[in-house]
């Protein structure tokens, strides 16, 4: 009897040990509404997700269609809702979305950083700010001449620590007032360091739900 007490504490442990899955829920169209977790990772059938407030609930509508993207483990796929309760939900699978949709989800923020050069010939540091965030780059200001194809690290401050990525330089506008506008894609990036900036993504896009469309969230 004792082995089969121990037996089922164990179990019990395992279960609440385990990691939560952090999700993100958009409408069909891809405005993020909403946050929630899962103890499993999505899979087919039905998946039961805690919504991260309770009145988000209020939101979903039985038998309309959503995505849900993962933070951490990249997964995206088309769910229906099937009902919700307090702070669950329930979802059923209707297919695997492309992942490559998420990396282009541009979110308008401003933020001053650095540019520290790799492959370029000047020396020191080159000030920037940026325009918009995604998980595969950034847009950014910089009165620094930047040549298409320059590999640059950039330090990017509005994760949850901040972080030191390389970049390359694929466009450059006209100068303006405000300096030169570049578009820059991430390089070489490791698993964590792509969750961390899915993950900022992802909340800086809720958050601008809750300010004027016309001001940008600075940090």
């Amino acid at each position: 009897m004792l082995h089969r007490h121990s037996s089922r504490k164990r179990t019990r442990r395992r279960k609440e040990e385990q990691p939560m899955h952090k999700y993100l829920i958009l409408d069909s169209s891809g405005k993020p509404l909403m946050r929630g977790t899962m103890r499993q990772a999505l899979h087919g059938g039905v998946c039961r997700m805690e919504l991260e407030h309770e009145e988000d609930a209020e939101k979903l509508v039985p038998g309309e269609l959503f995505q849900l993207m993962g933070i951490r483990d990249g997964n995206f796929a088309e769910v229906r809702f099937l009902r919700g309760r307090g702070e669950s939900a329930e979802f059923e699978m209707v297919r695997m979305l492309d992942s490559g949709i998420r990396q282009n989800l541009r979110i308008p923020v401003r933020f001053e950083s650095f540019l520290y050069p790799i492959s370029g010939s000047w020396k020191g540091r080159a000030a920037i700010v940026s325009r918009d965030l995604s998980c595969g780059g950034i847009a950014f200001l910089s009165e620094k001449q930047l040549k298409v194809g320059e590999i640059c690290e950039i330090v990017i401050p509005v994760t949850t620590e901040p972080l030191v990525l390389k970049l390359k330089i694929l466009r450059a506008g006209e100068a303006g007032e405000d300096g030169i506008p570049y578009a820059a894609e991430f390089q070489e990036m490791v698993h964590e360091e792509e969750s961390m900036v899915r993950e900022a993504v992802f909340g800086l896009q809720l958050e601008l739900d809750r300010v004027s469309a016309d001001t940008l969230p600075s940090f």
